[in-house]
C-alpha cells in the first residue's frame, strides 16, 4: 500500500543542505557580479558582457504583443514570421565580413569599360588614364581595403642578402643583459581556459617573468579615436564581439580571438596585466614606437635583445640604432620549424649601409605595412634587390621621404617616379602612358583576359598612396606632430580611419552614363545597376536623380588648391 512521509520532502536534511549551499553560491556571485551597477546599458551580470545597441531582449512582451496584433485576421496557412520581428539577444552576435562592398568581379567590369570605350569617341590610351574599376585593384583587395602587405618577404630578402657571413643572422639565443618585449604579440602566446578568471590568465606576467626575468615589456596602445591602424584591425575581425568589464573575479567565456578583436577589452586586459607584470618587477610601458626607442636607449650600456614578431621593428632598429652601441639582437619567440633566426642588429647595419638602412624606411612602407598598401604584382623583395642594386631613382625617393614638413606636390611626384620605377619603366615615362603599355603588351601574350591588378596603379590611386606612405614614414621617426591623416590619405568614417582610393572618376563621365540605372527609388540594393557595378549615380540616371537617390556621395576638398574630387560609393 502506498503511504506519503509525515515530513514534507522539503524539510528533508538534505534538501535543506543543498538550499543552503546554493544561496551561499548565488549570495557570492551576487557580491562579486552586483546587477545594481552605475552602468545604464544592458549587461550580462555573470560574463560583464555589455549589449550593443541593437539587442532588445528587455523588450520581449512588447514585440511579442506587436507581433500577435499583426496576426489578427489573418489566415494560419497564409501569415509568415518574419525573422526581423524576433528580439535580439547577446548571444545573436554573427560573424561579420571584413569589408561588404564587393559587389561585381573588377575585372569583368574593367573589361566592360574597355569593351564599352571602343564604341565611342574616347581614345583607349585616354581612357586607360583612369582605374575602370570602383577601387584601385593594384592596391585595394576591395573597397576601403588595402593589399595586406608580405612583411616576411623583406625578412627573407635580407637573410638572403647577408648569407656571407655567419654573425649576421644565427640560430641560437645569444647570452644578453636585458630584454625589451612587445607584449601585444605575446598575448598570443598562451592557452585561454574558458571559465578562468582573468586574474588568472593575467598570470601571464609568471609566464614572461619566468622566460625573461625583469624585462622591459611594451604594449602598443589602442586608442578609442580613429587611428590609421584601423584598416589593419578590421582585417582582423572575424566576429562581432561585445565590450566586456573585466575584473580579476570576471570569468572568461567564449574565443581568446573574438575577445582580442575588440580593442576595448584587449586594451583593458593589457592594463590588467600590466599590473601583475610591475608586481613582478618588470618595466612596463604603454606606446607604440617606443617598443624600439626603449631597446635603443638600453643598449648605451648594456647588450639588449628585443623580443616581437612585426617586421616594422626590425626596420626601425636598424635605422635607429648607432654603431657604437652595445650588442643588439631581434628574434622571435615564435618559432615554427624549431628553428630560430635572431638577427644581429650591429652586423646588420655595417653589411648593409648606413645608407640602405635609412632608405628601408621609405621602401618598407612604399611596398606595403600595416598602414599602407602592397603592389600587387611587385613583392617587397623586388623593392629590396633595387635599393641595394643602388638604383638611384628609389634612392632619391627614399631621401625625399625622410625629409619633414615636405610639401604634398613634391611627395605624389617623388612617388610616382617610384611607382615608375617600380615597374622598371623609363624615367621620360608616366603612370598613365606606362598603364596604357602595360595593358598592350600583356593583351598580345595573355591566354586569358588581362586583370587589372596586374597593372601599374594610375596617378590618381598612386598620390593617394605616396601620401600614407609618407605619413607612416614621419610617424615612425618621430616627425608626425600636427600632421593631420585626413590631408594625408585618410577620411573618417564613422569612428574609424578609412583609406581614400582615388582623386578622380573610376572612368571617363561619357562611359559612366552608358552604366546608368533607370530605378525610381532610392538605388539602396543591388538592384540598381549603378550599385551593383560599385559606381555612383550620375545626372544621366533615371527617376532615382528627382532627389531621393541613397547612392550620391557628397564631394569633398582635399585642399585650397585642388579640385573638388569624388570619392566611391559606399
Amino acid at each position: 500500500m502506498y503511504t506519503t512521509s509525515e515530513q514534507h520532502k522539503e524539510a528533508t536534511l538534505s534538501r535543506m543542505e543543498r538550499d543552503r549551499a546554493d544561496s551561499t553560491t548565488l549570495a557570492t556571485k551576487l557580491e562579486q557580479h552586483s546587477p545594481f551597477s552605475k552602468e545604464t546599458i544592458l549587461q550580462n551580470i555573470v560574463t560583464e558582457i555589455n549589449a550593443d545597441n541593437d539587442v532588445n531582449v528587455q523588450d520581449l512582451f512588447v514585440e511579442g504583443r506587436d507581433t500577435v496584433k499583426h496576426m489578427e485576421g489573418q489566415s494560419v496557412f497564409s501569415y509568415f514570421y518574419k525573422r526581423k520581428s524576433k528580439v535580439k539577444t547577446l548571444a545573436a552576435a554573427k560573424a561579420i565580413k571584413v569589408t561588404g562592398h564587393q559587389t561585381i568581379d573588377p575585372g569583368l567590369l574593367f573589361q566592360r569599360f574597355l569593351v564599352v570605350s571602343q564604341s565611342g569617341e574616347l581614345c583607349l590610351d585616354e581612357v586607360m588614364k583612369y582605374e575602370l574599376s570602383p577601387y584601385p585593384p593594384a592596391l585595394f583587395e576591395e573597397k576601403y581595403l588595402l593589399q595586406k602587405a608580405d612583411k616576411a618577404q623583406l625578412l627573407d630578402a635580407i637573410q638572403t642578402y647577408v648569407t656571407s657571413s655567419d654573425d649576421a643572422v644565427f640560430h641560437s639565443i645569444p647570452k644578453n643583459d636585458e630584454y625589451v618585449l612587445d607584449g601585444g604579440s605575446l598575448l598570443h602566446r598562451l592557452k585561454w581556459q574558458e571559465g578562468s578568471t582573468y586574474s588568472s590568465i593575467a598570470t601571464y606576467a609568471s609566464f614572461t617573468y619566468n622566460l625573461y626575468g625583469k624585462a622591459t615589456v611594451v604594449f602598443d596602445g589602442y586608442s578609442r579615436g580613429p587611428t590609421t591602424k584601423d584598416n589593419a584591425h578590421q582585417r582582423r575581425k572575424t566576429q562581432i564581439t561585445n565590450k566586456v568589464n573585466i575584473s580579476d573575479a570576471t570569468k572568461f567565456v567564449g574565443k581568446k580571438d573574438h575577445f582580442l578583436a575588440n580593442n576595448s577589452n584587449k586594451q583593458a586586459l593589457i592594463y590588467l596585466i600590466g599590473d601583475h607584470l610591475r608586481q613582478k618587477g618588470c618595466h612596463v610601458i604603454h606606446a607604440d614606437v617606443d617598443i624600439v626607442k626603449a631597446a635603443i636607449t638600453m643598449t648605451s650600456y648594456k647588450s639588449t635583445t628585443l623580443i616581437g614578431e612585426d617586421t616594422d621593428l626590425l626596420v626601425l632598429l636598424l635605422y635607429l640604432a648607432a654603431k657604437d652601441c652595445k650588442n643588439l639582437y631581434f628574434r622571435s619567440d615564435k618559432h615554427k620549424e624549431k628553428r630560430i633566426n635572431v638577427y644581429n642588429i650591429k652586423v646588420l647595419k655595417q653589411l648593409l649601409g648606413d645608407g640602405v638602412c635609412s632608405d628601408m624606411l621609405f621602401s618598407h612602407a612604399f611596398s606595403g605595412c600595416d598602414t599602407t598598401s602592397r603592389m600587387f604584382v611587385v613583392g617587397k623583395k623586388t623593392v629590396f634587390q633595387k635599393l641595394v642594386n643602388d638604383n638611384s631613382t628609389l634612392q632619391a625617393c627614399a631621401k625625399v621621404f625622410c625629409l619633414p614638413k615636405a610639401d604634398q606636390a613634391t611627395i605624389e611626384s617623388t612617388d610616382c617616379k617610384a611607382m615608375v620605377s617600380l615597374f622598371n619603366g623609363m624615367q621620360s615615362d608616366s603612370l598613365e602612358s606606362l598603364h596604357y603599355s602595360f595593358l598592350c603588351k600583356k593583351v598580345a601574350t595573355a591566354k586569358s583576359f588581362v586583370k587589372p591588378e596586374r597593372l601599374p596603379p594610375t596617378t590618381s590611386a598612386t598620390n593617394l598612396h605616396s601620401r600614407r606612405t609618407y605619413l607612416q614614414v614621419m610617424q615612425w621617426i618621430g616627425m608626425n606632430e600636427g600632421m593631420d591623416p585626413t590631408e594625408w590619405g585618410w577620411d573618417v568614417q564613422g569612428d574609424k580611419l578609412v583609406p581614400l582610393m582615388m582623386d578622380k572618376s573610376p572612368a571617363p563621365e561619357t562611359l559612366l552614363k552608358m552604366i546608368r540605372c533607370t530605378c525610381i527609388s532610392g538605388c539602396s540594393t543591388l538592384r540598381c545597376s549603378c550599385k551593383k557595378h560599385g559606381l555612383e549615380c550620375t545626372s544621366a540616371c533615371g527617376q532615382c536623380q528627382d532627389g531621393n537617390c541613397n547612392n550620391i556621395i557628397m564631394n569633398l576638398v582635399f585642399d585650397d588648391d585642388e579640385l573638388i574630387t569624388k570619392l566611391m560609393p559606399q
